[in-house]
């Protein structure tokens, strides 16, 4: 994949601080993993991977965790490589944390990004 001026993506992770109650280590290597799959299958760059992660104080529909993406679109972002990256995305969620998220991905236009910093 052709990465020039493919930036971002951010990751955001809304869930229960309980999935987090097994340790830091999982928290650690669930990131290092999360921007592993963005910059090999998204072609992001490694240094401009964004991952947070919000706690929410309860989910009391839908599934145990939120995952949102927003990235640039790039023609080589097509529906294969989403799909790719959201079973990649999901498999090491419910290695790390056992829950099963609900994943989202938004694409936006370079023009339609106003960023700094």
């Amino acid at each position: 994949i052709n990465n020039e001026g493919i930036f971002m993506p951010n990751v955001t992770i809304f869930t229960p601080p309980s999935h987090f109650v097994q340790n830091h280590d999982s928290k650690v290597m669930f990131m290092r993993e999360c921007t592993d799959i963005c910059t090999a299958v998204l072609g992001a760059e490694e240094n401009k991977v964004h991952i947070i992660f919000v706690n929410v104080l309860e989910s009391f529909t839908g599934k145990d965790a939120y995952i949102e993406i927003k990235f640039r679109y790039s023609d080589q972002r097509t529906q294969e490589v989403m799909n790719k990256f959201m079973q990649l995305l999901e498999n090491i969620y419910i290695h790390y944390f056992s829950k099963q998220p609900r994943i989202r991905c938004f694409a936006y236009q370079a023009e339609n990004i106003f960023a700094r910093n």
